[in-house]
């Protein structure tokens, strides 16, 4: 048993969280040599034979429609002898017809509304594969165990890690496994979230990706087409954290501007205003809510900062904003 680390030992947990790091936001094309020179170790010990078929897809998307088209393949034989029962001449003739058709397969299914019920089978395969390189910050764990402290349990997982070094999320079967490539474009703000405001915070050579507002996962058009964003798409939308990313791209002060908020005083400060018309979709208790409306002197962009309904001046709601009256908020120069 490990109680401690020495100074050497602890040196090496940010090279090996920094190596692990870059693995996972890899942005290259998948080493498809390395990736598939990993499968056969991967399966044969574990007890499986090494599958025929290594199918590539471009994107995680692709890859889940192919694994839900296999999956259903394979319950349709269940109990027979192989999933694509096949003589060794033909092998390679059929590993190409099974390569298209399957392609094929998976451009149909994509055209199709998401709503379809086949989609719920896509979907399903999320949870049943691995994740290639979105598997490092766990690998790197275990690659730190194994390679610094010694403990040899950890060799077993060395294909994983080749896998995870090498491409994007696959799917294994008993005679096909379905790999897929890396992304191509991944943007994060600095805290390191998922975040773009022009398009795709990840996206995938067949265009397919994820549209993320500061780690928050929103629909395509929030981030395309802002100027679709109304006052009632706002207040009638159920996620609370889609909602918050809609406001942030609307603005507050342009919301309750639009709403017709009442102006309650206004001074060098900001502008204190109330409305009746958020309190439902704020908290469901307030009937009214106040704002003041300020200006950041730095970039002139300006933001509304809710405040108790019982202040009466600018002044002193956006001295409350800072946990003091109005009298102790006298800012020499504001930054």
């Amino acid at each position: 048993m490990i109680e401690s680390l020495t100074p050497e030992q602890e040196a090496k947990l940010k090279e090996y969280r920094d190596k692990w790091l870059d693995y996972g936001l890899k942005t290259e094309p998948a080493d498809r040599v390395m990736a598939e020179a990993a499968i056969p170790t991967a399966y044969t010990q574990e007890g499986l034979k090494e599958p025929l078929f290594k199918i590539w897809f471009d994107s995680p998307w692709q890859g889940a429609i192919a694994a839900s088209v296999i999956s259903e393949v394979a319950e349709s034989v269940s109990g027979k002898s192989s999933l694509f029962k096949v003589s060794k001449k033909k092998l390679p003739q059929v590993i190409e017809e099974v390569k298209a058709a399957l392609a094929k397969r998976v451009s149909e299914i994509n055209k199709m509304d998401r709503d379809d019920p086949i989609f719920d089978n896509v979907r399903s395969q999320v949870q049943r594969c691995g994740y290639g390189l979105h598997d490092a910050s766990w690998i790197a764990y275990y690659d730190y165990m194994g390679s610094v402290l010694g403990f040899d349990c950890c060799d077993r997982l060395k294909p994983l890690m080749e896998i995870t070094k090498s491409c994007g999320w696959w799917w294994p079967f008993d005679e096909a496994v379905i790999m897929t490539e890396r992304p191509c474009k991944l943007f994060r703000d600095d805290d390191g979230r998922l975040h773009s405001e022009l398009g795709a915070a990840i996206e995938y050579p067949d265009g397919w990706g994820v549209y993320s507002w500061h780690g928050v996962r929103v629909p395509k058009w929030i981030i395309t087409e802002p100027e679709k964003i109304t006052p009632e798409k706002v207040l009638t939308e159920g996620n609370q954290e889609i909602r918050r990313v809609m406001l942030e791209r609307y603005g507050w002060d342009n919301l309750l501007d639009d709403l017709g908020a009442t102006t309650i005083h206004e001074d060098s400060f900001g502008k204190l205003v109330e409305t009746d018309k958020l309190g439902k979709y704020l908290d469901g208790e307030d009937p009214k809510a106040r704002f003041v409306l300020v200006v950041d002197p730095s970039t002139e962009r300006r933001y509304a900062l809710r405040v108790s309904p019982t202040v009466e001046t600018a002044h002193g709601a956006v001295a409350s904003t800072f946990g003091v009256d109005a009298q102790e908020y006298t800012p020499i120069i504001e930054s």
